[in-house]
This record gives structure tokens, sequence and C-alpha cells, in this order.
């Protein structure tokens, strides 16, 4: 059992922990920026009307990269599917021997890494508006991740089902993205700024 000091500096060393630290920044992020900036979309997309369990949940959901890393998603997906299962279950126990264990539904899971990735899709934008050319593939990857997602989530709609508000909501919130990303990359192909 960790103690309580023990839990203090975990939760606050990860919210200290950079991320993106393959592709230079102008303005650096750290875990804590990214998870207030997820906590505002979730915020946005459940109406102020998510459980409390999501809630904590999406607020530690990047803790544990103060001690497995930021691990950049390309990289996980690349070492394959075995590699990225067991790293996400040694970052899980890790987090649960801090008490940071949460059990989430489909629904909930969903959001959680719809907020994730859409925070993430917003802080490339802000930082290709800053002239930071060396986010453009990451925003290029993480728009194809919210776009993949919410094409897999409709899908499983039934065609006699109305679409689920919190689907509706993430769609309009990545149409906003999607448009700043596709500006600026169309932009950086004829060689201007954003």
């Amino acid at each position: 059992m960790k103690t309580i000091n023990e839990k203090l500096q975990f939760i606050r060393g990860g919210s200290r922990t950079l991320r993106f630290h393959t592709h230079p920044r102008i303005f650096p992020e750290t875990v804590g920026h990214h998870t207030d900036g997820a906590l505002g979309l979730l915020f946005l997309i459940t109406e102020g009307q998510a459980s409390q369990n999501l809630i904590w949940a999406l607020r530690f959901h990047d803790t544990g990269e103060r001690i497995m890393g930021d691990l950049p998603s390309p990289a996980k997906q690349g070492l394959g599917p075995a590699f990225k299962q067991m790293f996400d279950e040694q970052e899980d126990a890790l987090c649960a021997s801090y008490g940071l264990r949460f059990h989430l539904n489909e629904e909930e899971g969903f959001i959680l890494k719809m907020c994730d990735n859409l925070d993430g899709l917003f802080s490339c934008i802000d930082e290709c508006r800053r002239g930071n050319k060396d986010m453009e593939l990451p925003l290029a990857n993480y728009l194809a991740y919210c776009v993949k997602m919410l094409n897999s989530a409709y899908e499983e709609v039934s065609l006699d089902a109305e679409v689920p508000d919190y689907l509706q909501r993430s769609s309009e919130i990545l149409n906003i993205g999607a448009s700043a990303a596709h500006r600026i990359l169309n932009l950086s192909i004829r060689g201007e700024q954003p």
C-alpha cells in the first residue's frame, strides 16, 4: 500500500510530465495542461452531466506517464497490438498501485478517449497557428484518430435509433477542429503560414 506522500508525489509529478517530447514545441505542454483541456471538452460533450467516475478517470488518465513516459501513439501502433496491450496493462497496474483505477462502461470509455484525442488535436492546431511546422504530423494523426473513432461509433448506431447526444456533440466539436486542421495543412502544402 502506497503512503499518502507517495500518492501525492505520483499525482503531482504526473501533471508536470511533458507531452510531445518527440516534436519540438513553441509552448511546452504538460499532462496537467492536457488534462485541463480534456476536462473542458468532457464538460462540453456531456453538457456537464458526466459521472464522477468518468471525471476522475479522465483527470488521471495520463498520470502513469510520470513513470512509463509519454510513448507516442504511432510508436505504440508500430510496435504491434501485443506490445500496446502489454504497455497499457503495465501502466494500468502502475496506476492501480496508487489507487487510480476506474471502471468505465463502453460509452464512458469512448467519451474519455474522444476528449483525449480532441484535446491533442486542438493542442496541435494551437502550435501550428504559432508557426510550428513540426506539429503538422501529430495534427494529421490526431485528426485521423478522431475521425476513425466517430466513424466506428456511428457504424454501431442502428438505422432506426436516435444518435446519442454525446456523439452529436463530439461530431460538432470535431468539425470545428477538422476545419481548422484542413486549413492549416492546406496552407502548409502551398508553403504559406496559417
